[in-house]
């Protein structure tokens, strides 16, 4: 070390007397109060002056084995543990992957999207070409064997609107489902894609032609099956989670339709 540092910073036994001569020298004065021509810059010191530690290169402004900060003259303390304390936290915040309900599983999200798109192609081809098991309120006659054009695309809309709606009550459903099995809900466009793919595959159902008026009731339990086996394969969850969702889905449903008729006898006032 040159003589120039041992005379400013004191460090001819490694390590100053005191934090005040510290401060003192390197203000400038010597121990006899009188000032000096002042310390040199921090950048040409090899050692540390306050326990002689050697420093890591001409820039260095913080002595690695006590902590004295060149610049302000002082020790800087330190808290260990802080990092991984928060490291903890962060790792706890993120749930595993068998807490949340709408989860990646089979197929992801392609998965979905590829069921719901050819279901509801098959069913624009049929509402649009007329195929008579999606229409049985309509009887085919002599003058009018084909369905009509208007009736084609009023059907085409009404289920499209009623498939929306399903698509709602199977989301509340899932909502409270999540909540009974106390689990997070999870990704909402997954779950959103999936009961799209569910509720579209369950409209399947409905090319199906009894000629009978008891057509509808024929069709409930096999959209009804649809609608569970779906949910087991997309869903990833157990036949008896499953059968609660579709449970649930025709619970709001059902829930939704006691509304709407109340709205109505409240605005029309007549049944």
């Amino acid at each position: 070390m040159s003589d120039e540092n041992e005379k400013y910073y004191g460090i001819e036994n490694q390590k100053p007397e005191s934090n005040e001569s510290i401060d003192q020298n390197a203000s400038g004065a010597d121990s006899s109060g009188e000032p000096g021509s002042g310390p040199p810059s921090p950048s040409s010191l090899d050692v540390c002056p306050n326990c002689g530690a050697p420093m890591r290169g001409k820039d260095t402004l913080l002595c690695l084995r006590c902590g004295f900060d060149l610049k302000s003259n002082k020790v800087v303390k330190t808290t260990v543990g802080k990092a991984e304390e928060h490291e903890e936290h962060d790792h706890d915040e993120i749930p595993p992957p068998e807490s949340i309900l709408v989860r990646e599983g089979r197929g992801g999200l392609w998965l979905a999207e590829a069921i719901a798109g050819i279901c509801i192609a098959a069913l624009l081809v049929g509402y649009l070409a007329g195929s008579v098991g999606l229409f049985p309120a309509f009887e085919p006659t002599k003058d009018n064997p084909t369905v009509p054009v208007l009736v084609r695309f009023t059907e085409l809309l009404r289920y499209l609107a009623i498939s929306g709606i399903w698509v709602g009550c199977g989301l509340v459903a899932l909502y409270v489902l999540a909540g009974i099995l106390q689990k997070t809900f999870g990704d909402m466009k997954l779950a959103l894609a999936r009961l799209s793919a569910v509720v579209a595959a369950m409209q399947l159902a409905t090319f199906i032609n009894l000629n009978s008026s008891y057509e509808n009731l024929a069709e409930l339990p096999v959209q009804f099956a649809i609608f569970v086996a779906l949910s087991i394969l997309l869903f990833t969850i157990s036949p008896k989670d499953a059968l609660s969702l579709a449970g649930l889905t025709v619970g709001v449903f059902l829930l939704l339709c006691l509304v709407s008729f109340v709205l109505y006898w409240a605005a029309s006032g007549s049944f």
